[in-house]
């Protein structure tokens, strides 16, 4: 009888999960929208002398209103700023205003382009600082200020580097504070008197332009009106702040001219001068302490305090290091020379570059640290200790800097996918084992209480790796440990409350329950196996989710073709057929190979199973044609363990079509397709697949035996088999215990049929009965059938060779019990073969019995 073996479908991995969040972007894009046909609009006037002023002012109004935003949150919001050293206020002001002068430079400069980034966004601004705030125009205008503002804002942070915002700072530029107007206002203001101030600005939209932008007046009188009566107010204030600006600077200059020549007549400047200060320095200070407000009565003692100071500190000496000495010679030079503001600079760049050096040895030890730990992750994988190697996991997650229980345990997640991956793929046990491992570290933090459905989408993954390891081992205590994830994951992926999840669960659940049933001797789990791919099949209609239909449907086929191979009618496994077929309809080469190619192997299982209770060979050779494409996508390369179940099931077919033909050909295929098979499935990788494919390599060294007449394969059929019932045992896997006694039954029955002695047949005969220990027909009829018929046939051997008739009349009873299973109906092939072993078993005893000779 041969070995139906089975390639057990991978199980549906882990689903990738989204968030829940939706991107409402269609007020985006129509922003987007406006400023691009703004630009449309507007750009003829690129390139052109008009357009060029038109293009600058646009750029010069930006760059004024950022500077006054700039110097006005410096006022309002320093104080609070000085408060956290560490966002280096004076380097934000400094930079920043340092910044809009250099770009009002270039905006002078004709011979240079403004900046084409931005300006698209400044000219569609203008569009909407121009046109009429008239319905639904209102609230596009206002989304197109929000996008110009951050346009604004990233070439501001681009330019400043390192240096941040500082708190507060945009909340000013996009709102202003109290009697300082936000950024855009002073956007329109400065506008507005480019409109009225600039004749080339002007004379644009006077030479026909105003139509150009929708709701605009149609002349420039009214348009300047209205310009006038929204930004008005703003530009006064910024003007009249600007003329006291400027008056104070005259006074500023004038006092500071009467307090240089009161030192200067009292000898200070001379004295400041012998220290190495210059009048430049002095002057910038007096200028630093009008601007403080500083009382005329104080100003001159301070002064000379500072001169005291100042030459005290100037010209120190330290051991810092030559970087320091450098910074500090720079530092004195620039207050030499007057550029007070900009002494400190020197120091806090080298500040920076000593933070740079800091951050980079930091980065380099956190690397060192994550290479030496993943490194000992490696070895406690060869050492297969996933304990010490999660341990390990959590260290390189803090040296990482993955902190939190969403992030820790995503990220554990994340490396039990890879290691899941890899040890499904390569056939890497040690991977599945640090799989099932981080999945539960993962489960320690990501908790049923705190995220439910992220908690049953773990235990689902983590069903998923002890399935997968489990069918590669003897026993069932992973498996049953998988069943209880899915079990687990189902509490909180319910139907009503994720279907597709649900579904998901209950298919893989259906594939570890069906290992389950191969590997017991009832059909309770088989049929819970079929219900669980049937309920998946509810929620995973094929016009839905057609992928995991097939997905349903070619595990359905699984199961319902197990089953079949313990029932002696073919319902079951025709029914098997027609769902691998449905599977197919989705499960493309095009479009999923591995998937198709694993569809198109359990298709050829559930033809050869027919094959094998039919007569003929064509359910044969279609199972033979199925092996055989789905090799072409099974390659040893890319997934070796199924490479070899699917060389192993070939075997199977060719062994069976050979069995039927008079050439060996076919059965020397067999021998070499389980030979083939070995040398991927070894019994250190999986034990279980490795006997399976021995007891097959037995059957079809048998076959061969039969037709040879010397016995060398037939005594390497009974070694195959008696090396497999070292992993297939009775406590582990009875059924396939059994399968592989009947096996070596018949193998020692043709050796013992060739030799004088009886010993052979005698061993033959207590594998039988082996056999039919746990192969009672209760639960798979037709192969006790078969091992009846095939005891009865070794009963009539050892009873030709005796006086007696006992071992006949045994046999006869054998052959009976056997067509009790073996109808005509049913089973003509097997019926034949069982009533012809009987009738020449019951003409012998006739003969016998009328035979004078045979009296004792």
């Amino acid at each position: 009888m041969a070995d139906p073996i089975t390639l057990g479908t991978v199980a549906v991995g882990g689903l990738a999960w989204v968030g829940a969040g939706v991107v409402g972007n269609s007020s985006y894009q129509g922003v987007v929208g406006l400023a691009r046909a703004t630009g449309n609009r507007l750009g003829g006037l690129f390139g052109v002398p008009e357009g060029d002023d038109i293009a600058r002012a646009v750029r010069r109004g930006q760059l004024a209103a950022l500077e006054r935003t700039i110097r006005d949150y410096w006022k309002v919001g320093r104080p609070e700023w000085q408060d956290e050293p560490h966002t280096r206020p004076e380097m934000f002001h400094e930079q920043s205003l340092d910044f809009c002068k250099k770009a009002v430079g270039r905006c002078r400069d004709l011979t240079l382009k403004v900046n084409d980034d931005l300006t698209p966004y400044m000219v569609a601004a203008l569009d909407g600082a121009l046109a009429a705030r008239t319905g639904t125009a209102e609230a596009a205008q206002d989304d197109l200020a929000t996008l110009t503002e951050d346009a604004v804002l990233d070439e501001l942070c681009q330019h400043l580097g390192g240096v941040r915002l500082p708190d507060g700072f945009e909340d000013h530029f996009r709102q202003g504070s109290g009697q300082y107007p936000r950024f855009m206002d002073a956007f329109g203001a400065f506008i507005t008197r480019e409109f009225r101030d600039n004749d080339g600005f002007h004379s644009v939209f006077i030479g026909g332009k105003l139509a150009a932008i929708e709701g605009v007046a149609n002349d420039a009188v009214t348009l300047l009106a209205s310009l006038e009566h929204r930004f008005g107010s703003t530009l006064e204030r910024i003007d009249a702040r600007t003329d006291r600006m400027e008056s104070d600077v005259v006074a500023t200059r004038a006092g500071v001219e009467e307090v240089l020549a009161i030192l200067k007549a009292g000898g200070v400047l001379s004295r400041a001068e012998q220290a190495g200060i210059t009048v430049e320095a002095v002057r910038a200070i007096a200028v630093r302490l009008f601007d403080e407000k500083i009382a005329d009565v104080s100003l001159l003692p301070s002064i000379e305090k500072w001169i005291d100071r100042a030459q005290q500190q100037l010209g120190q000496q330290s051991n810092e290091g030559d970087a320091f000495e450098a910074a500090r010679r720079e530092a004195e030079r620039r207050f030499r020379e007057g550029c007070i503001g900009e002494a400190s600079r020197p120091f806090m760049e080298e500040l920076e570059r000593e933070e740079r050096q800091e951050q980079e040895h930091q980065e380099e030890r956190r690397r060192k640290r994550s290479r030496l730990l993943e490194e000992a992750i490696r070895f406690d994988e060869l050492a297969f200790d996933p304990s010490a190697g999660v341990a390990k996991l959590l260290l390189l997650a803090e040296n990482e800097s993955i902190v939190g229980a969403a992030d820790l345990s995503q990220w554990l997640v994340d490396r039990a996918k890879y290691y899941r991956d890899r040890g499904e793929t390569k056939g890497d046990n040690a991977a599945l084992l640090f799989a099932i491992a981080a999945y539960r570290a993962a489960l320690e933090e990501r908790t049923r209480e705190r995220v439910p459905l992220d908690w049953a989408a773990t235990q689902n993954n983590l069903g998923n790796a002890l399935g997968i390891l489990g069918a590669r081992e003897s026993g069932t205590e992973r498996l049953k440990e998988a069943v209880d994830a899915y079990r687990a994951a189902l509490k909180e992926w319910t139907r009503e409350r994720a279907p597709l999840q649900w579904a998901a669960a209950q298919n893989n659940q259906g594939n570890v329950l069906r290992i389950l049933g191969q590997r017991e001797s009832g059909r309770e789990r088989l049929q819970e196996a079929v219900d669980a791919y049937r309920a998946a099949l509810e929620e995973w209609p094929r016009e839905r989710a057609p992928i995991q239909w097939a997905t349903a449907q070619n595990n359905l086929g699984n199961a319902l073709s197990t089953l079949g191979e313990r029932e002696s009618g073919t319902e079951r496994l025709k029914e098997a057929v027609t769902a691998y077929r449905a599977a197919l309809e989705e499960r493309t080469r095009e479009r999923v190979p591995l998937d198709w190619a694993m569809t198109q192997n359990n298709l050829g299982t559930a033809l050869r199973d027919l094959g094998e209770r039919e007569s003929g060979t064509e359910r044969l050779k279609e199972a033979v044609a199925a092996y055989r494409a789905a090799l072409e996508e099974l390659t040893r390369e890319r997934v070796p363990l199924d490479w070899a179940a699917t060389q192993d099931n070939l075997g199977n077919a060719l062994k069976t079509l050979g069995e039927r033909e008079s050439s060996t050909e076919r059965l020397e295929g067999a021998a070499a397709a389980y030979r083939a098979a070995l040398e991927e499935r070894t019994r250190e990788r999986v034990p279980l697949q490795w006997a399976a494919t021995q007891n097959n390599l037995g059957n079809v060294l048998s076959r061969l035996g039969e037709r040879e007449s010397g016995t060398e394969r037939l005594n390497e059929a009974v070694d195959a088999y008696r090396v497999a019932l070292k992993e297939r045992t009775r406590e582990r896997v009875p059924l396939d215990w059994a399968m592989t006694q009947n096996n070596l039954g018949t193998a020692l029955a043709t050796l013992g049929r060739r030799e004088s002695s009886t010993e052979r047949l005698e061993e033959a005969v207590a594998a039988y009965c082996a056999a039919l220990e746990e192969w009672t027909s209760e639960r798979v009829p037709l192969q006790w059938a078969g091992t009846q018929n095939n005891l009865g046939a070794v009963l009539a051997t050892l009873g030709e060779r005796e006086i007696v008739t006992a071992r006949l009349e045994e046999a006869v009873a054998a052959f009976r019990a056997a067509l009790e299973v073996f109808t005509v109906e049913e089973h003509p092939l097997f019926w034949k073969i069982t009533t012809d072993n009987l009738n020449r078993t019951s003409e012998e005893i006739r003969q016998r019995s009328n035979d004078p000779s045979n009296e004792p």
